[in-house]
C-alpha cells in the first residue's frame, strides 16, 4: 500500500454538494488500494473563521483549509498549509496527484520547479472542447500556463477519447484515458414495469443552456407534442437558467407535460432513473457525462447527442447517439416510446459496472501511477 497526496482544485462544499463530486469518487476509489491524503482549499464564508477541517473515512484523509484571502498567493499558501498538516499526520507521500490543473496544479508545478517534487494530473476540464467549437476562448497566459503545467507532469489522465484528441492538438504529452468513477447500484435493476400513466423521459444536469442545450430539447418536445401525448418530461437539476427555461417551456404550451423539478436528493434522482424510459441529453459538448453513464448503470436507456465523451460508452444496446438536432431528437423520442422494452436493463448495468465501478478505476490508477 502506497501513500498518495491528492491536490484537489474542485471538491464538494457545504453550499455546493455536487461541485467536484467526481474528484471525491476518484479519491475514494484510489483509497481502495492505497492510503490517500487529499488537500483542498475553500474560500470561507463571511461568518466563518480561517481554519482547518478534517474528514476521515477508511484509507482516505481529507484536509480542507478555509481561507479568507483572495488571489493566487493566498491559495498557494493554503495548499502548502494543507500539505504540511497531512504530512504531519500521515507521513511522507509516494505520489502527488493533481485533480484539475487550476489552481492546485500551479502549486504542484512550483513544487517540482523549486523542490524537484514530481506529480501527475487527472484533468476533467472541458475547456479545450469549448474552444474547438468556438464557444469559449481562454486568455493566452492561461493557455500558456496550463500547457507548462501539463508538460511538467509525469502523465495526465483525461476522461474520454474526445478530450484526448483536444489535448493532443495542443501538444500535451503522456496522455491516458481514465474514465470517471460511476457509482453503480448494489444489485441489478428490475425488469421493465408496466407504466401506470404517461411514459417518462428525464434529463439530469445543471441546466446550463450554453452547454446542455435545454432549448434544443424543448424544441424537440414541442415537435413530439404534435405527434402524441402519452409522455411526460422531467428536468432534474438547478442552475441560473432554470427560471427562464421554465417560463419559455410554459410559453410554448409544454407546461402540462414538462416539469422542472429543481435540485433533487440522491434518492429522488435514483428513483427517477428507475422509473424513466430514457435519460435525454442534447449537449453541445461533454468531457464525459457522468449522468449519462449513471443512467445506463440503473438500466435507463440514454438518448444523447454526439458531443464528445458519451461516444466512448453509448452503444446500440444501451441507447442512441444522435446529431445535435431537435428534429432528430423528436423522431428518436417518438420511436423510443414504442421500443424501449427492447433494451436489456441487466446487461446495461453490467456494462457500466465492469468498466467504471470504483474497483475498476482503482486498478486503472495503479497502472497510471506506476504501481
Amino acid at each position: 500500500m502506497k501513500h498518495i497526496l491528492i491536490l484537489a482544485s474542485w471538491f464538494p462544499e457545504p453550499n455546493h454538494p455536487t461541485k467536484g463530486i467526481f474528484v471525491r469518487r476518484q479519491a475514494e476509489a484510489i483509497a481502495l488500494h492505497h492510503k490517500v491524503s487529499l488537500a483542498y482549499v475553500r474560500k470561507s464564508n463571511l461568518n466563518e473563521e480561517e481554519k482547518v477541517e478534517w474528514e476521515h473515512s477508511g484509507n482516505l484523509s481529507i484536509c480542507t483549509v478555509l481561507s479568507k484571502g483572495f488571489g493566487t498567493l493566498n491559495t498557494l499558501w493554503a495548499y502548502r498549509q494543507a500539505e504540511r498538516e497531512l504530512l504531519k499526520r500521515n507521513g511522507p507521500f509516494d505520489r502527488r496527484l493533481v485533480e484539475v490543473v487550476h489552481p492546485a496544479g500551479i502549486y504542484a508545478w512550483l513544487g517540482k520547479l523549486f523542490l524537484g517534487k514530481s506529480f501527475y494530473i487527472s484533468e476533467h476540464l472541458d475547456l479545450f472542447l469549448r474552444e474547438d467549437l468556438g464557444l469559449d476562448q481562454s486568455r493566452p497566459f492561461g493557455r500558456w500556463l496550463r500547457g507548462r503545467i501539463h508538460r511538467a507532469a509525469k502523465g495526465t489522465t483525461i476522461s474520454s477519447q474526445a478530450l484526448k484528441v483536444a489535448f493532443g492538438k495542443r501538444g500535451i504529452p503522456r496522455l491516458q484515458i481514465l474514465p470517471n468513477v460511476i457509482e453503480v447500484p448494489d444489485s441489478e435493476p428490475d425488469n421493465w414495469a408496466n407504466p401506470s400513466g404517461p411514459k417518462k423521459f428525464i434529463h439530469i444536469s445543471s441546466l446550463r443552456d450554453h452547454q446542455k442545450n435545454i432549448r434544443g430539447i424543448l424544441a424537440a418536445l414541442k415537435i413530439l407534442q404534435g405527434a402524441r401525448e402519452d409522455w411526460e418530461f422531467h428536468f432534474l437539476g438547478s442552475g441560473t437558467d432554470i427560471y427562464q427555461l421554465k417560463a419559455e417551456s410554459e410559453a410554448q404550451g409544454l407546461g402540462k407535460q414538462v416539469t422542472f423539478l429543481g435540485f433533487v436528493s440522491e434518492s429522488e434522482k435514483v428513483e427517477a432513473l428507475k422509473t424513466a424510459i430514457a435519460h435525454v441529453m442534447l449537449s453541445h459538448y461533454e468531457g464525459f457525462s457522468v449522468s449519462t453513464a449513471e443512467a445506463i448503470a440503473h438500466g435507463c436507456p440514454v438518448i444523447v447527442s454526439d458531443c464528445g465523451g458519451p461516444g466512448d460508452f453509448v452503444r446500440p444496446n444501451n441507447g442512441y447517439l444522435i446529431d445535435k438536432d431537435p428534429e432528430k431528437l423528436a423522431q428518436t423520442l417518438e420511436n423510443h416510446l414504442d421500443t424501449y422494452r427492447d433494451f436489456d436493463r441487466q446487461a446495461m448495468y453490467h456494462y457500466i459496472k465492469d468498466r467504471y465501478a470504483p474497483e475498476a478505476i482503482a486498478q486503472a490508477y495503479d497502472s497510471f501511477l506506476d504501481f
